[in-house]
């Protein structure tokens, strides 16, 4: 099989990253004009609280999504050894196939994953040198038994072919 480069799609990442934005703008106002939002079941400090939140979090999505819009490096690339992951802000680098037991799908409020199974999930935690990364891939692990989440969002390709390339190309070179 030959070497497969899935380019980042810029719309998807653009139109990312203008969701977050909208989002960390209404974290913004939630935390501006508190009182405004209030009722019986969110008091001033909670939805304080989550304003802060919602900043931090849709913040730091932007700036990874920003950092992704205007990077020149290829999405996903499929070969022989492995593949090389820097399709999202958490992207997993370099995966050999040798060290992967399974490829399966797996799903978390309507978003699609291809989870890549690993022999010795430690090695590829270990290797993170980015704190908030590596803290982001134990969630992963924590969540799905799997550091490695794949999705298609930044990608040039549908779900369902990524699932599919992910599949053929671990089934093809596992043994190899």
């Amino acid at each position: 099989m030959e070497t497969i480069e899935i380019p980042s799609s810029k719309k998807k990442i653009l139109l990312l990253l203008l969701g977050s934005l909208l989002f960390v703008f209404i974290g913004i106002d939630f935390i501006r004009n508190t009182a405004t939002y209030v009722n019986r079941r969110a008091s001033k400090e909670a939805i304080f609280i989550f304003g802060i939140l919602g900043v931090l979090f849709f913040g730091t999505c932007a700036v990874f999504l920003l950092r992704k819009l205007f990077s020149r490096q290829v999405g996903l690339i499929l070969h022989a050894e492995g593949f090389i992951d820097n399709s999202s802000g958490i992207n997993a680098g370099e995966i050999l196939w040798c060290d992967v037991n399974a490829v399966a799908d797996y799903n978390v409020m309507n978003q699609s994953f291809v989870i890549i199974y690993l022999k010795d999930p430690e090695k590829y935690i270990n290797a993170q040198k980015n704190i908030i990364k590596r803290k982001l891939i134990i969630q992963n692990y924590k969540m799905s038994g799997s550091p490695i989440h794949i999705t298609a969002n930044g990608l040039k390709v549908s779900y369902d072919k990524l699932y599919n390339l992910m599949q053929e190309y671990f089934e093809y070179y596992k043994k190899a």
